[in-house]
């Protein structure tokens, strides 16, 4: 996975407005391979993995998030995450729905993200028993904005149970869209 130089780079206004036009009518899903427990190689192989199950079925785009803290606290140090916004069709008979269960479970996901094309609002889908939410179970995230991925992002990576009962909080300050290397564009670029 290539270091994406958040201090450098001012936020790309334009960028949040192209993500928004291009999943504003269409299915999207918010999904990720990424583990904190796996080691830091892994997780790029499982991304890498799951974006070859994606291609060919739906569209994506990446995103890279920055945690900076975790239960309120500064940690010091700053871990990148990395995840996929799926584009599906308008109606795709449910398809983008599946995939992301079924991959959210291969991956061992505690949950996934899907806003449906005729609806303004995203879900979060559960695609683990003891998570949250319970397999096969969904919960209103409110309304679908790309500039609100910072409050989406901690319910994918950080919303795990500890002992006790107790939440994780994470906070992810920062987040980038990109476009997929490609045939034709062989160097990462912002969406």
């Amino acid at each position: 996975m290539r270091k994406t130089n958040f201090e450098t780079a001012s936020f790309n206004e334009s960028s949040l407005s192209r993500v928004w036009h291009h999943t504003h009518n269409s299915n999207i899903g918010l999904i990720t391979a990424f583990q904190k427990a796996a080691a830091t190689q892994e997780n790029p192989e499982r991304n890498s993995e799951l974006a070859a199950a994606i291609r060919g079925r739906f569209g994506y785009i990446k995103v890279r998030g920055r945690l900076v803290a975790e239960n309120g606290v500064d940690t010091g140090k700053s871990i990148d995450d990395e995840s996929f916004l799926l584009v599906g069709n308008s109606d795709d008979s449910g398809n983008m729905l599946g995939f992301l269960r079924q991959q959210g479970q291969r991956f061992e996901q505690n949950c996934v993200l899907y806003k449906p094309h005729n609806n303004e609002n995203a879900y979060i889908l559960g695609t683990r028993e003891g998570g949250f939410p319970r397999l096969r179970q969904k919960h209103k995230a409110g309304l679908w904005h790309p500039n609100r991925m910072a409050e989406y992002y901690p319910l994918l990576f950080g919303a795990e149970t500890v002992e006790g009962g107790d939440k994780v909080a994470c906070h992810y300050a920062e987040f980038r869209f990109y476009r997929p290397l490609s045939f034709f564009s062989r160097v990462e670029a912002e969406f």
